[in-house]
């Protein structure tokens, strides 16, 4: 009877131990899954004044960057080529920043053959002091810090005394409304 017991209270331990260690494994993917919900949700919040700046050119070959937040942003534009970055400024919550094709065809180095070339990223500096790069087809994307991109490296403009391409008088700036909405 004796050597039954000891068997029972050893599938019993088991079988305790199996559900321990299962229930232990169900609790850490549930933690996972609030950790990664967490930071999900972090980065959406981290992203918000930034997912409401936007750039595109116009069919007149200018180029336009909308700042939809409540919050202003620094900016400078890049394009192709190396060190190809310029200095837009401080742009204002809920405004318009219309640059002419006479300005923006001057802005980069041209190719080649002659033609001029484009901005191909626009690089913010939000309100929160994160950095983030969206480029010509929309994508935005965040950097831990500056020296993760060239682009960010020409922050010294302001510094240097890089005139700001807003203080161009050929640059508007416009209200935008609504604002604060994508």
């Amino acid at each position: 009877m004796g050597k039954h017991t000891a068997v029972l209270a050893a599938v019993v331990a088991a079988v305790s131990l199996a559900i321990s260690a299962w229930g232990t494994w169900k609790a850490a993917q549930v933690s996972d899954d609030q950790l990664a919900q967490s930071q999900a949700q972090s980065l959406e919040e981290n992203r918000a004044q930034a997912s409401l700046i936007s750039f595109w050119h116009t069919h007149e070959g200018g180029l336009v960057v909308a700042n939809r937040s409540f919050d202003p942003a620094s900016a400078l534009v890049s394009g192709e080529g190396a060190r190809a970055v310029k200095w837009i400024g401080v742009i204002p919550p809920c405004s318009r920043v219309s640059m002419p094709q006479d300005l923006t065809d001057t802005l980069f180095d041209p190719w080649p053959s002659g033609e001029p070339k484009a901005a191909t990223r626009l690089n913010i500096i939000d309100a929160n002091g994160f950095f983030w790069q969206r480029n010509d087809f929309g994508y935005l994307g965040r950097y831990s810090r500056p020296t993760d991109s060239w682009e960010f490296d020409d922050l010294d403009y302001m510094a240097r005394g890089e005139t700001a391409l807003l203080e161009r008088p050929e640059v508007k700036v416009t209200d935008l409304e609504p604002c604060g909405t994508r």
